[in-house]
């Protein structure tokens, strides 16, 4: 199993992305990723096992550790839990209760799990990326893509 904490993110739907792409590594059966968004943990889980479905799991866990809400099918599943109000200690233990209680429903110790990333580097804050920027935008005019053809000018088509 991996586990990816992603912090604060910019779009919700970036935890369901993550955990699409970790399942995707050789080796891994099950990925977890969770993220902070506006006020709420994201949490998307999958799994390739058929003897366990991620939906009933992410669902029994969430609404036994929080108000929250989760579901999902055998293979994938998503939930969100409202945080306004608690404390960052708060809001650290729960996330920390919500992953370990996924570690242990697909059999993992939670003791044993290693850290890919350092702590301390895993501190990068994950920005949008740029708006996409015209041709015209980058060099002060406009890309030959974006004018017309001074041949066909006339509004006919042109001959073949």
């Amino acid at each position: 199993m991996i586990v990816s904490d992603l912090g604060e993110i910019y779009a919700p739907d970036l935890c369901a992305e993550v955990a699409d792409r970790l399942l995707q590594v050789q080796g891994i059966n099950h990925a977890l990723a969770v993220g902070w968004y506006e006020e709420s943990l994201f949490i998307s889980l999958r799994t390739r096992s058929r003897a366990r479905n991620a939906g009933k799991i992410l669902y029994n866990i969430v609404t036994k550790h929080s108000d929250g809400g989760a579901g999902g099918h055998q293979s994938m599943a998503g939930g969100r839990i409202h945080v306004e109000g608690r404390s960052q200690r708060a809001r650290a233990d729960l996330r920390r209760r919500i992953v370990k209680a996924v570690l242990h429903a697909f059999g993992q110790d939670d003791r044993h799990f290693s850290r890919v990333v350092k702590q301390k580097d895993a501190r990068v804050v994950a920005e949008p990326p740029p708006p996409k920027t015209s041709k015209k935008a980058e060099s002060g005019r406009p890309h030959k893509s974006e004018t017309k053809s001074k041949k066909h000018d006339s509004g006919r088509p042109p001959k073949n």
